[in-house]
């Protein structure tokens, strides 16, 4: 019942305190009060019995053509969004544990993938120290950079499926705490303030910092034979940005799950795919992939070429934003 109220007051908050609008809030109220009454008798437990209330009762509009004032506030206290999920206090810290173990694999996936060419830089360093030759370092290097990549894009498989299927159901709503959800959730999320920006803060140090080993390193060789010093203040560059891109990802996840729990945020729904990008997606990565692996076998520049991967995706990532503005222009002008 709190929960309901709490709805009530979040929807009429910035209309003005007239005996109408008083008047009308607890009509409102004592009809979403009755039929949550009426479902508890059914046999629906609270939450399922608050859903159905907000779904059918909770639409403003209605009363703003009787108030004839208000909308845009109403709108805007709701977040945009009509539809809400009822949460209890132990489902939100549930929820953001979830989220928070999220992070920390969704960091795990993105460091593997980043810390693929580590082993070649390290086996390279026994190259160039004569003490493996260089065809064994090679085999070895290349096998231990795929399967770090395809240890890290399984992790990034499963664990986004099994996230999808969690929050299906909170997916495009807002989630409505009660007020002691609420009040500690507050807390939470104000205590973490101070260690979001330290994470932050670290991930961009590490980032920045990591090409100072190789520029070290090159000051180091120069005029020697020490090659394999050089090779290992690679492998240590890819470490730090693994360390600092980890402290990004598991910050934002973090700090996002206690904007969602709190209804600063709300869950996306999956956008609708495109289909040109359906089409042109698997034959450009086939056309990265067989380049990358001509630039490997022809030339042995397996620990150069990698570079590829970022650049790709990069590409990727401004070329499907350009075909899914223009194809969405098109349909528009069509309408």
């Amino acid at each position: 019942m709190e929960t309901l109220v709490n709805y009530i007051d979040n929807l009429f908050r910035n209309y003005p305190g007239t005996p109408e609008v008083r008047k009308a809030r607890e009509e409102l109220l004592a009809i979403m009060e009755d039929k949550y009454h009426e479902l508890k008798s059914q046999g629906k437990s609270e939450n399922e019995a608050i859903g159905v209330v907000i779904s059918e009762f909770g639409n403003m509009d209605e009363i703003d053509l009787e108030l004839g004032e208000g909308r845009d506030a109403s709108k805007e206290n709701s977040g945009g969004h009509g539809e809400v999920y009822p949460m209890n206090i132990d489902q939100a810290k549930e929820f953001v544990s979830w989220k928070i173990s999220f992070g920390y694999f969704i960091a795990l996936g993105a460091a593997l993938c980043i810390l693929s060419p580590v082993a070649g830089c390290i086996l390279d360093a026994f190259s160039s120290a004569e003490i493996l030759s260089f065809r064994i370092t090679s085999i070895l290097g290349e096998t231990a950079m795929f399967c770090m990549v395809a240890a890290g894009v399984a992790v990034f498989i499963i664990k986004r499926i099994a996230d999808d299927a969690r929050v299906e159901k909170m997916k495009g709503k807002k989630i409505l705490l009660d007020n002691a959800g609420r009040d500690y959730m507050e807390r939470e999320k104000n205590a973490y303030i101070p260690k979001f920006g330290a994470f932050i803060a670290s991930g961009v140090g590490l980032c920045i910092l990591s090409v100072v080993p190789v520029h070290v390193a090159e000051e180091m060789v120069y005029g020697t034979q020490l090659f394999w010093i050089e090779n290992l203040s690679g492998a240590l560059l890819f470490i730090m940005v693994a360390c600092g891109v980890a402290c990004f990802v598991m910050a934002k996840i973090r700090k996002e799950a206690y904007d969602a729990v709190l209804g600063l945020k709300v869950i996306r729904k999956q956008k609708k795919k495109n289909k040109v990008m359906e089409i042109v997606a698997p034959i450009y990565w086939m056309i990265i992939t067989l380049f990358y692996f001509t630039f490997v076998l022809m030339g042995d520049a397996w620990g150069v070429i990698w570079f590829i991967w970022p650049l790709a995706a990069l590409f990727y990532k401004i070329m499907s934003g350009v075909v899914i503005a223009v194809t969405e222009g098109d349909m528009q002008q069509k309408r």
